[in-house]
């Protein structure tokens, strides 16, 4: 998504300095500047890699969603709520919804309201 925002730049200051952040911090810093699938299972890979080797134990929970409230909730020291743990994954869609809302929001078309 990042590569197809980039002629949003052209929209004003504000836009541009969100896309340079995300070229930064996303293409470059995350990505080493290459944006595609292999690239990115490497990044996530080594991410995946580097967490547990400089995160203390004691500080760090490896949780998978399935797994359910529980583990969550006992390594945060909470109540497990007594309802039904998420299942719901949006991905795609809400990624898009966020970029629509940063996009409407920097080009002041919207102040605090959902964009769909």
């Amino acid at each position: 998504m990042v590569n197809k925002a980039r002629w949003l730049r052209f929209f004003g200051p504000r836009l541009r300095k969100t896309i340079q952040f995300a070229d930064k911090t996303i293409v470059q810093d995350a990505f080493g500047g290459t944006i595609n699938k292999e690239n990115c299972i490497r990044a996530f890979e080594q991410h995946n890699k580097k967490v547990p080797e400089t995160v203390p134990a004691d500080r760090l929970l490896i949780f998978e969603a399935a797994e359910g409230w529980e583990p969550l909730c006992n390594f945060l020291d909470l109540p497990v709520p007594d309802k039904p743990f998420p299942h719901l994954n949006a991905g795609d869609a809400t990624l898009r919804k966020q970029f629509r809302q940063t996009v409407t929001n920097s080009l002041g078309l919207t102040k605090h309201r959902d964009i769909y």
